[in-house]
């Protein structure tokens, strides 16, 4: 998995998508938000900030994003990592692993992840931006679906078992650990050998957890 590219349009008309000029301007517009945001918070993502960082004058801005709120918007999206789904044929565990490593590769880029947790700090404060970041997440959380499909097929657990709960058990500690822990690492080779042992901890884990809880004849 890899973090969704700054440049990917996501409020442009067609016409501007066309336009390279357009593209690398919006690209530098939204690595300057993030990196604003990483650094100082969201509190430093203002318009005028972001354009004295990215080196686009406000005019051109406004003909992207007609607000900082629409900023912001765009802002999550490109920081969303892209999900790989699996396919049906892998199995479960397979699955779960898979996953798993691609998440950790994405936040091993410490700039997403620290761009990440100010996000969901944000989320509290702009109602509207919520309402965006839970779209956005709804999309994410299909790969995740497929994957409880897939234990569910296999008989592992039953209707309890959602992508909420599953998140929260196996990607937040890799989100906290990316965001918030010091010392795991220099490089972002360093950072994803630290999360992927942190993947494999959490996966291997949750799947001896199934194995004890599993109905007889399920096999993890």
């Amino acid at each position: 998995m890899t973090p969704a590219t700054s440049s990917e349009p996501t409020a442009a008309s067609a016409a501007n998508i066309a336009d390279p000029r357009i593209v690398r301007s919006r690209a530098r517009v939204l690595d300057a938000a993030r990196e604003l945001l990483v650094e100082f918070g969201p509190r430093g993502v203002t318009v005028d900030a972001v354009s004295e960082r990215s080196g686009v004058a406000k005019s051109t801005m406004y003909r992207h994003w007609d607000s900082r709120t629409s900023l912001l918007i765009d802002l999550v999206q490109s920081c969303m990592p892209d999900l790989t789904a699996p396919g049906r044929g892998e199995g479960f565990v397979v699955a779960l692993r898979t996953h798993l490593a691609e998440v950790a590769d994405a936040l091993a880029d410490e700039s997403y992840a620290l761009a990440i947790a100010s996000l969901i700090t944000l989320k509290r404060q702009m109602p509207e931006l919520a309402d965006a970041m839970d779209a956005e997440r709804s999309s994410k959380t299909e790969v995740i679906e497929t994957i409880i499909e897939l234990g569910r097929e296999e008989g592992l657990f039953g209707d309890e078992m959602t992508a909420s709960r599953l998140m929260s058990l196996l990607v937040g500690p890799l989100v906290f650990d990316a965001a918030f822990q010091d010392g795991i690492g220099d490089t972002i080779d360093e950072r994803a050998e630290h999360l992927h042992g942190l993947a494999r901890e959490a996966a291997d884990r949750f799947l001896a957890s199934l194995e004890r809880t599993a109905p007889s004849g399920a096999t993890v």
